[in-house]
């Protein structure tokens, strides 16, 4: 993809999620899509696979978006504990992708970070309790830890 349309469509992406945040009532199924749009985006930046890659200006972008939604996600889902109570049948797939990718980013390169492992077990501790609604949980959840014995060896 152009750099130009990269741009665009992240620029796109932050206003639609922008607008998605400021209005009076809140679709959580519009903002995960939104956010998995963001991560998919994102995502083919955060893991380089040739030297110098890493230092990109789309990877730099990709690790200060990670970052801004890290953030988002310990201020709502750790701290304010915001998924007590919900009804995890109104989950959308695009949450779960969305929730996927972010603990396999934590899991690859944050290894050893007290939030980041906080994080990722608040995350998993959700994919757990909505695995009965959705099968793709599982298969996840398999995959992370696929990925962790991979980090390890």
């Amino acid at each position: 993809m152009h750099d130009d349309v990269w741009i665009q469509l992240d620029r796109t992406l932050q206003s639609m999620l922008a607008a998605s945040l400021n209005t009076g009532s809140t679709d959580y199924n519009q903002i995960t899509f939104v956010y998995s749009a963001i991560v998919a985006l994102h995502n083919p930046w955060l893991y380089p696979e040739g030297p110098g890659e890493s230092d990109t200006d789309r990877s730099q972008r990709a690790k200060v978006v990670i970052q801004q939604i890290t953030e988002t996600i310990n201020t709502n889902l750790v701290e304010r504990q915001c998924f007590l109570g919900q009804d995890f049948e109104d989950v959308s797939p695009w949450g779960l992708f969305f929730a996927y990718h972010i603990c396999g980013y934590h899991t690859r390169y944050k290894r050893g970070n007290a939030e980041s492992i906080m994080l990722v077990k608040s995350l998993r501790e959700t994919l757990l309790a909505i695995d009965t609604r959705w099968n793709v949980v599982g298969v996840y959840i398999q995959l992370l830890e696929a990925q962790e014995v991979i980090d390890v060896l």
